[in-house]
């Protein structure tokens, strides 16, 4: 069999035997907790359910192996076969994990950028003039940096401290 259409490698993520009714209750639900609002993130959803149902796979796989291999044969050795199923576990664990970062990311950018937070620098600052006008009130007021003050206006109106 080609595993470019078989297997942890196929293009679709279900493979004979499995019920996409079972892998459609995962894409749905997890839909249904992230709520994605735009196409990276409806993205970035349908691949922690991918790689959620890969790794489900591959421990049902590994338990069958083993099943097999103890129990059967009463061989208490490890399979390559036990060992490759092991890393892709791992392989798609880390890959959810990596997805869910992702999204969690991007929402919390996205939700930002809607509430009117700048990134400057290393550290966030709300900024109203990102918003319209019309949600902050804000509509006579000038941004900061676009007003100009000069460093002698400042100067003339400093009184330095008496001594006594």
């Amino acid at each position: 069999m080609n595993h470019l259409s078989h297997g942890f490698t196929a293009n679709s993520p279900i493979i004979p035997g499995e019920d996409s009714d079972e892998f459609d209750a995962l894409v749905n639900g997890l839909i249904a907790e992230y709520q994605p609002a735009i196409d990276t993130e409806q993205i970035l959803v349908e691949k922690m359910a991918t790689h959620q149902w890969l790794s489900l796979r591959a421990l049902r796989l590994q338990s069958h192996v083993f099943k097999v291999q103890v129990l059967k044969d009463r061989d208490f050795t490890i399979s390559k076969n036990l060992g490759l199923l092991i890393r892709y576990h791992t392989s798609s664990d880390r890959a959810f994990l990596r997805m869910h970062t992702e999204l969690v990311k991007a929402q919390k950018e996205r939700k930002k950028s809607e509430i009117g937070w700048s990134r400057e620098g290393a550290r966030y600052r709300f900024d109203p003039f990102l918003l319209p006008a019309h949600q902050t009130g804000l509509a006579d007021l000038q941004h900061p940096a676009s007003r100009r003050t000069s460093r002698s206006a400042h100067a003339e109106s400093f009184i330095p401290f008496a001594a006594a």
